[in-house]
């Protein structure tokens, strides 16, 4: 018995170490994917930069890929070559992902018209309670001009969930009425 106290600390030491490290870890990620957000914004090896939070974004580890899925979508043009990758994010089995694949696309606004399919499929297809599903709308209503060929779609999901998603529904749909001023369909 006496020989295991030693090895049983020895375990406790490792697993505390572990867990330490993995809130330095978290920490060092946000910093990691941050910088590579700052050298697509500056330029400096940027095309790259931007290639590395993609692969990022699509990495099993759940905070560093919603925290790249984040930065690409605070990039606004700079983001273009990602908008397809970020659309398949929407399909990811991470929540954390999908939400936040939803939100960068809502916040790139008209640069994320490519994912404009994607993005409508989401609204179709997805649950009302889902706020993927909400920033998804959202995204459409943000994206404009081309995004007005959804609006039956935005327009018969209304009441099929709660107040929330249809006040989403309803800023998406208000943001692209307005783009056609008096041509509303």
């Amino acid at each position: 018995m006496s020989g295991l106290a030693p090895l049983l600390f020895c375990l406790l030491f490792l697993l505390l170490s572990e867990v330490a490290g993995c809130a330095e870890s978290r920490e060092e990620k946000s910093k990691r994917v941050d910088a590579l957000g700052e050298r697509v914004r500056t330029g400096e090896d940027g095309v790259e930069a931007l290639a590395e939070l993609v692969r990022i974004a699509h990495s099993n580890d759940s905070f560093a890929a919603s925290r790249a899925t984040g930065v690409i979508g605070t990039l606004g043009k700079l983001a273009a070559p990602a908008v397809s990758e970020l659309a398949s994010l929407l399909g990811s089995e991470d929540g954390y992902v999908r939400r936040e694949a939803a939100l960068s696309l809502s916040r790139l606004g008209p640069t994320a018209a490519p994912a404009l399919d994607r993005l409508a499929q989401e609204v179709r297809n997805a649950s009302p309670g889902n706020d993927s599903t909400w920033f998804s709308a959202q995204a459409i209503g943000n994206i404009g001009g081309e995004g007005v060929k959804y609006l039956p779609l935005l327009r018969s999901k209304l009441g099929s969930g709660p107040s929330q998603f249809d006040d989403c529904l309803n800023a998406a749909i208000d943001q692209l009425e307005k783009g056609l001023g008096d041509s509303v369909p």
